[in-house]
């Protein structure tokens, strides 16, 4: 939403998230194969499990943040 209110094109939201997933997705087969070569160490990485998609979300919901900080209230108030 940051995006399209900044640019006001839908496409430039639409790109950014098409490009999103793919990276994810990317990443997630990555990991999957180093988790099937890596098994053993299966136990010691369940801390970095919740970590990682955080990792993803943060700078996407900073980056929000930041398009937003001077977008202004388009309504009037009565």
């Amino acid at each position: 939403m940051a995006i399209f209110l900044r640019t006001g094109s839908l496409w430039v939201s639409v790109i950014y998230h098409a490009l999103w997933d793919f990276a994810i997705f990317m990443i997630g087969l990555a990991s999957q194969q180093a988790m099937e070569q890596q098994q053993a160490l299966e136990e010691a990485g369940k801390g970095q499990q919740m970590l990682v998609p955080l990792l993803l979300i943060l700078p996407n919901v900073l980056y929000g943040a930041w398009l937003l900080r001077k977008v202004r209230a388009t309504t009037a108030h009565r």
